[in-house]
This record gives C-alpha cells, sequence and structure tokens, in this order.
C-alpha cells in the first residue's frame, strides 16, 4: 500500500487529480449503490411513497453530488501534499471547477427534492374525484410554489458561483442581497 501511495505522490500533478477524480467516481458509484438499494428497500417495506419517489428521482442529482464533493475533498488533499515550491500554479484554479459543479449539483438536488415534495403531495391530493376544486387549486398552487423554489435555487446557485471569484465577488453579493 505503501508503495502505491508513493507512487501516485511521484506522478504528475495533473495526473494526481485524475487518479482522485477516479477514486471520487468509484467511491460514490458504491455509496450511491448500497444507499438507494436500502432506499429502495425501506420504500417497499414501509410503503412510503415519498421515499419511492426519492429513490427514483434522487439517484442520479445525490451520485453527482457526492463526486464532487469527494472530488473537491480530494484535490484538496492532493494541494495540500505539494511540498512547498511545487510547480503548482494551477491547482488553485483547478479547484474552482468541481467546487462550481459542486453548487450547480446541490442545486439541482435542491430542485429533486422538491419535486419530491410536490409528488407526495400530488399523491396525497387526488384531482380524479366528481368534486375537485379543492384539491386543484392545492395542485394550482403547488406548481406556483415548485417553480418559485427552482428560480430562488438557481438565483442563490448563480450568486455562490460568482462569489468565488475575486472579480464576480460585487455581482455576487448583489444577487444574493437582492434575492433575499
Amino acid at each position: 500500500m505503501q508503495e502505491l501511495l508513493e507512487l501516485v505522490t511521484s506522478t504528475p500533478v495533473p495526473l494526481q487529480l485524475l487518479i482522485a477524480f477516479g477514486i471520487a467516481l468509484a467511491l460514490a458509484t458504491v455509496i450511491v449503490m448500497v444507499l438507494f438499494s436500502v432506499l429502495r428497500a425501506s420504500a417497499r417495506k414501509t410503503q412510503s411513497f415519498t421515499l419511492e419517489a426519492f429513490s427514483k428521482r434522487g439517484r442520479t442529482s445525490v451520485f453527482w453530488l457526492l463526486v464532487m464533493l469527494l472530488t473537491y475533498w480530494l484535490w484538496s488533499l492532493v494541494g495540500a501534499s505539494l511540498p512547498e515550491g511545487a510547480d503548482s500554479f494551477f491547482l488553485p484554479g483547478a479547484l474552482h471547477l468541481p467546487r462550481t459543479l459542486l453548487y450547480i449539483f446541490g442545486g439541482v438536488f435542491l430542485v429533486q427534492v422538491t419535486r419530491v415534495a410536490g409528488d407526495t403531495i400530488r399523491y396525497r391530493y387526488n384531482a380524479d374525484d366528481f368534486n375537485n376544486l379543492r384539491e386543484r387549486k392545492i395542485l394550482t398552487q403547488l406548481q406556483y410554489i415548485q417553480r418559485i423554489a427552482s428560480i430562488i435555487i438557481f438565483v442563490v446557485v448563480v450568486a455562490f458561483i460568482f462569489l468565488q471569484f475575486d472579480g464576480m465577488k460585487k455581482l455576487g453579493t448583489g444577487i444574493l442581497s437582492t434575492a433575499g
């Protein structure tokens, strides 16, 4: 194991980043496969519509969110393991990529959570009844709430992305202050 770590640390930094990304992909795949098989089994056992809807809608967004989280963490470890004065002029800029994608996939995950909540409410309020005015009213309000939540999530994600870059911090701060 020690020889493998020495081999990885002796490779060029871009190759170390690719290896770290591959490790993040493999770990996220295993975690998501185990997590969502447990979620699906517990949804069947408890007959929970919400768990079933989340296991259907949330798998991809959780996978990519986890991949970017692990990638950012592993790339930070690669940057911390470099000796002082090492030629890593591109590493701080490279860390913006997984952080930006982490924000994007975090936003996608939150939108999926709002959709799961919407599916659960739609399941509870069936609009197929004869006297369904109340149910249709609730479902229409739900559509507006989901759209507003998606727009708010989008604005906050864009502001967080802008806050990463020195030249765009004022714009990101302005977007966040007007979104509030």
